[in-house]
């Protein structure tokens, strides 16, 4: 899974959850919808991840590494001071005969996108609560992209 791509080159193949995540991500525009999406695309990697654990003994330990950050990423985010009560659950289904490989590419794109987002939002955030969870939530989703990939690498080209 080391190859050299841009995520931006990803988004055309990846599935609809995935594209669905990654566009609400960006078009998020209020604390509480940014805290939502988040929560979402956390959902979708730990569902993934969890789903592909069996799928390739060489990625076992990474699958099941990135649904625990996941899982952490999404508790940090409900900490937040304006984080919403709750927030719909996420639904993936992995489509048959994908490489585990070609999965965690995918959700490496989509920790990627959800990194960059959560980083930013902890730069602007005004209240020190939504700070924090969007810097531990930034930290865990970062997390799930070097387990799937290696630090420094993007997910391989398509």
């Amino acid at each position: 899974m080391t190859g050299h791509g841009t995520a931006a080159d990803k988004l055309a193949v990846i599935p609809e959850e995935l594209g669905c995540a990654v566009a609400a991500l960006k078009q998020a525009t209020t604390v509480a919808a940014i805290l939502a999406a988040s929560r979402t695309a956390f959902q979708i990697i730990r569902q993934a991840a969890r789903s592909c654990e069996d799928r390739d003994p060489d990625l076992f330990a990474a699958f099941f590494s990135a649904a625990g950050a996941a899982t952490e990423g999404c508790e940090s985010l409900m900490l937040a001071v304006s984080s919403p009560p709750d927030s719909a659950v996420a639904c993936v289904r992995v489509p048959q005969g994908t490489s585990a490989k070609e999965i965690a590419d995918w959700l490496a794109v989509l920790a990627m996108a959800l990194a960059g987002r959560l980083t930013a939002e902890a730069a602007m955030a005004t209240a020190a609560g939504d700070r924090a969870a969007f810097q531990n939530a930034a930290s865990a989703a970062q997390t799930v992209h070097d387990l799937l990939t290696g630090p420094g690498h993007e997910p391989s080209p398509r």
